[in-house]
């Protein structure tokens, strides 16, 4: 993950962790990242965008939530295999009245 051409605003009004996530997001969907390729670690990004580990570990969490990045314990920090957003295979959806009236 090349993040030397990234910068850090310390003084813009968008916190760092949303500055590292966009930053990582976006490197996700420009890279040749493969799915499933295993990402450097928090402190390795910490260090080349010169922010603390807690910062990159939030900006994680966020990606986690979009569904662009998967952890394994013990393993690593990965791109997610189906980057897609969560999908349901039900078609309709009822509320639990609608449902006791049926």
């Amino acid at each position: 993950m090349d993040l030397s051409h990234y910068y850090i605003d310390r003084e813009a009004k968008t916190p760092l962790y949303l500055q590292v996530e966009e930053i990582i997001g976006e490197l996700l969907l420009k890279e040749p990242y493969s799915l499933g390729e295993k990402l450097p670690n928090e402190l390795e990004i910490s260090k080349e965008l010169s922010v603390s580990r807690n910062t990159v570990r939030k900006a994680m969490y966020g990606l986690i939530n979009k569904n662009l990045i998967i952890r394994k314990k013990n393993r690593g920090t990965f791109k997610n295999i189906d980057d897609s957003r969560i999908r349901t295979t039900l078609n309709n959806w009822y509320s639990f009245n609608e449902d006791m009236r049926k």
